[in-house]
């Protein structure tokens, strides 16, 4: 029985106990009951990463690794505009670039859940590399168990890469794994702030009458804030996410606004 005092998270940890302690504990209850007291803790701690390996002695130059929501051809939308966009101009400025998409994308979208994906593919002129989550991805983890292992598999695509940056882009948890595993390569982290998505969610009244009260906004609100305090550099697409971020408290100094463009084809000599 829970007592009427004490915080939600302080009930669903009782519970997370007490479905521990059962004979024969429910798999699904023990991880919905994990994964909300990962979020209810998380919102009210935040996501640190501690610490960096020692700087990796100088490798390859001008590689870049990237960690993106999502990619053409599945899903050829704006976000997977940029990325190319991104990447063309990364190699046009003497970069070489690999790519990873979010741990268990994109099988962790309910209408893509049976499409075939090959592990290692080429898209926008680079390697793409999936990552397979048995695990069941985002849906499934504790955030926190989510982020770990995102990092962790996004070492393993990277390593003999040996990639001089990590770029992370939008949401957070691409920020986060990629701080994480920036970290344990000794590399410098990159975090493009895309949008804030909890915003979006507000706009379209998906946190109903709580608005920026919900437990949600404000988990997304917390996590966005930490993933670019893990990265050495912020970019943004405008004054406005510039000030939403400083104003969360992440550093204004590091934070450089790349806004979206549209491409001019050069005019034809008369």
């Amino acid at each position: 029985m829970l007592a009427s005092d004490g915080t939600p998270e302080d009930h669903v940890r009782t519970l997370l106990a007490a479905e521990r302690a059962r004979r024969a504990p429910r798999a699904g209850l023990l991880t919905l009951l994990a994964r909300a007291e990962a979020a209810l803790r998380l919102e009210r701690e935040g996501y640190a990463i501690d610490g960096r390996a020692a700087p990796r002695p100088p490798g390859q130059d001008k590689r870049v690794g990237l960690l993106l929501h999502s990619r053409g051809p599945l899903v050829p939308n704006g976000y997977a505009a940029r990325s190319a966009e991104v990447i063309g101009a990364a190699s046009r400025s003497g970069w070489t670039a690999r790519v990873v998409t979010r741990l268990g994308y994109p099988h962790d979208i309910n209408r893509y859940a049976s499409v075939s994906q090959a592990e290692v593919e080429n898209w926008a002129g680079v390697l793409c590399h999936a990552l397979p989550d048995p695990a069941g991805g985002l849906r499934a983890r504790p955030i926190d168990d989510y982020v770990a292992a995102y990092a962790r598999a996004a070492v393993a695509a990277f390593e003999a890469f040996e990639p001089s940056v990590l770029h992370a882009a939008s949401s957070w948890h691409n920020g986060l794994a990629a701080g994480r595993a920036a970290r344990q390569l000794g590399i410098g982290c990159v975090y493009e702030v895309r949008g804030l998505w909890e915003v979006t969610a507000l706009s379209r009244k998906d946190y109903g009458a709580l608005g920026r009260e919900d437990a949600r906004y404000r988990l997304a609100a917390k996590l966005e804030a930490c993933a670019a305090d893990a990265a050495d550099v912020v970019l943004t697409l405008s004054e406005g996410l510039a000030d939403e971020l400083a104003a969360r408290g992440v550093s204004r100094g590091k934070i450089r606004v790349a806004p979206n463009c549209v491409p001019i084809p050069p005019t034809p000599a008369p």
